[in-house]
């Protein structure tokens, strides 16, 4: 009975729910990002977090996926404002000169999210087999070189990824890359 004291119903429950969990997978992107870091950096300290995030979190995106039906303006609402603040700093990393010119900045954004919503998925439904310190660097690595064609500039950001989460030696590309 008490539940329905602060719930009129399950559907608001999961309203608050998938509110919520929004607000903290933004708020540990923003912490992950550092400020005086490239855009094209802080989109791959975003994703890396994201992935973890997602997996530390896979039981509620598991029931997201089950339950989204009922709540789908409340993740439309959080999906557009995720892909409306990756392509803010795409723009960003397109003036700066690390993320390339030749596409939209709204669909780079979709493709980064897609590419991160996409694997997080699969792992969580455990058909890819890797730990989460290989799928964040995987992911990361994936982003990168959607997001330039520059091997030098991809690379300086993958180190810069590399040197700021201190122990994610996954994020370095093989010794044969550049």
């Amino acid at each position: 009975g008490l539940f329905y004291w602060y719930f009129d119903n399950k559907e608001a429950l999961f309203r608050e729910l998938a509110t919520e969990i929004r607000r903290r997978l933004r708020r540990q992107q923003a912490a992950a990002m550092d400020p005086a870091a490239t855009a094209l950096t802080r989109l791959l300290q975003a994703t890396v977090a994201s992935v973890r995030f997602m997996a530390e979190n896979a039981p509620f995106f598991s029931l997201l996926e089950v339950e989204g039906r009922n709540v789908s303006d409340v993740l439309r609402q959080g999906t557009e404002q995720h892909l409306h603040d990756v392509a803010q700093i795409i723009v960003e990393g397109q003036a700066d000169g690390t993320v390339t010119t030749d596409d939209p900045a709204d669909l780079l954004a979709l493709a980064a999210v897609g590419t991160v919503g996409q694997f997080s998925h699969f792992h969580r439904t455990g058909r890819i087999d890797l730990s989460l310190r290989e799928l964040s660097g995987y992911v990361a690595r994936l982003v990168v070189r959607m997001l330039t064609a520059d091997e030098k500039i991809a690379y300086e950001s993958l180190q810069a990824l590399r040197a700021s989460t201190g122990r994610d030696a996954a994020v370095a590309p093989p010794a044969t890359s550049v």
